[in-house]
């Protein structure tokens, strides 16, 4: 099946021609199945283009929204071509469009196939032509992952999964939110989003930086939440949660997530333990039949203690940001007891109030709720360490590690400021060992540092 690519132009004339180079003379594509479209942000590219005149080019800046550009684009350019979204920033090293082609030919379930950054399978930093021979070189395995949303920077779409779905969403403006939507729809209809681990792409710029110039995104999330009934669209899963499961990647075990949401934690436990049966819990339907794609998965409120699981027990129950909303957590976790297998554990990871950046504002006279983070609207139970750890002492726990997630840089205000904290609390460290947490017990102010409390847990 031929491929046509849609190459996505932002801005920066110089990366254009590099790309366009790297298309025709090392991936082997013609110019005639390559379509630029101008998105219009740097006029000079239109500009430059026109000067070639010797390949097929769209101008972005008459249409509405970045999903009737791709509309327009599908109509105007293709016939039964699989299509290539490739933004200009993006170089694709070796044979990166030939493994995309491949996957989307020999799994037919497939319907986007991504590329993976080169920077995630090399740590080395190299130029392009260096990392095209390390490419070149490497002996990776030709797997794939399952995706739960497309990514736009390097992603083939198959002919038969464009005509299943049908047109992008009009009323989508950011390439992010388009992308999510067409991802959900293709899920919805039992497609497969794979990213191909042989198939690697070079990132000359960020795309946070990249998508800078383009407005609509918050617009977006209201069509979005009519649309699909989700306040949040979480497609990146907790992977410092997942982390904490200790099994062999081929071994055969159960795990339950309450509030799995659409299912991006279990999807990348799936990833991860091939052999893993999964079952999920959670009170949006909607993000519930997502997240069936993965596992078996129902839909039902935690806290009306009705699992239908009698008799059934898991080896891990995951909670991932989901006690803090829970208006009794204590009684919940006491409930799923009986649900764990003997030596099974829970692993939760709940935000910790104690943060400096809560103290601080609390010195200010201000405790005010926010849409995420840890003063997240729906938050109706807060916690601090000591918290935790007398909530799951009360209902016959064991804690076997503690864990912190720390974000970005502080500034030097901060650092003084935590340093004060840590004075008041009354010393240096926090020995959060296994003592520790038996005796229920942090005596001084050294979690102000952590937004989030990794938690893992063994039945007594």
């Amino acid at each position: 099946m031929a491929v046509k690519v849609f190459l996505m132009v932002y801005q920066n004339v110089e990366m254009l021609g590099l790309n366009l180079e790297c298309l025709t003379s090392m991936s082997g594509i013609s110019r005639e199945d390559i379509v630029v479209i101008d998105m219009g942000i740097d006029g000079r590219v239109g500009t430059w283009l026109r000067e070639q005149e010797e390949y097929d080019y769209l101008r972005a800046d008459k249409l509405e929204n970045y999903a009737g550009i791709l509309n327009a684009a599908v109509k105007e350019f293709t016939h039964d071509e699989d299509i290539l979204l490739l933004n200009s920033n993006t170089i694709c090293l070796g044979n990166c469009i030939r493994q995309l082609e491949k996957t989307c030919l020999h799994e037919k379930k497939a319907g986007a196939a991504m590329s993976v950054n080169f920077a995630s399978v090399c740590s080395q930093e190299m130029d392009i032509p260096d990392a095209w021979d390390w490419v070149k070189g490497m002996e990776r395995e030709a797997g794939t992952r399952l995706s739960l949303k497309i990514s736009g920077e390097c992603v083939l779409l198959a002919r038969r999964f464009l005509a299943d779905l049908g047109e992008f969403d009009g009323q989508l403006l950011h390439p992010d939110m388009v992308m999510l939507d067409y991802s959900f729809r293709g899920l919805g209809k039992k497609w497969e989003l794979v990213t191909v681990e042989s198939a690697v792409s070079y990132e000359l710029i960020p795309h946070r930086d990249f998508y800078a110039a383009i407005l609509g995104k918050e617009a977006d999330r209201d069509v979005l939440k009519a649309k699909w009934g989700m306040n949040y669209f979480n497609t990146i899963p907790n992977r410092s949660l997942v982390n904490v499961i200790e099994r062999k990647e081929d071994e055969v075990f159960s795990l339950l997530e309450v509030g799995c949401d659409c299912g991006a934690n279990m999807l990348e436990v799936k990833n991860r333990f091939p052999g893993v049966r999964l079952y999920g819990l959670e009170i949006n339907p909607d993000a519930a039949k997502i997240a069936a794609c993965f596992g078996e998965v129902l839909t039902g409120n935690i806290e009306e203690y009705g699992l239908p699981y009698e008799g059934q027990v898991f080896d891990y129950i995951l909670f991932g940001d989901v006690l803090e909303h829970l208006r009794d957590p204590e009684q919940v976790i006491a409930y799923c007891r009986q649900f764990l297998r003997p030596g099974g554990k829970v692993v939760a990871s709940i935000p910790n109030l104690m943060h400096y950046t809560v103290l601080m504002e609390l010195l200010q006279g201000d405790f005010t709720y926010q849409d995420t983070g840890l003063l997240d609207r729906t938050h109706i139970h807060f916690f601090t360490y000591n918290e935790i750890v007398r909530m799951f002492a009360h209902t016959g726990y064991e804690i076997i590690s503690c864990t912190y997630l720390m974000y970005g840089d502080m500034q030097e205000k901060d650092r003084q400021f935590v340093a004060e904290l840590k004075k008041i609390g009354g010393g240096e460290q926090c020995h959060l060992d296994k003592d520790d947490a038996k005796n229920s017990v942090c005596r001084n102010m050294y979690p102000v540092l952590f937004l989030y409390n990794f938690i893992k847990h063994l039945t007594g």
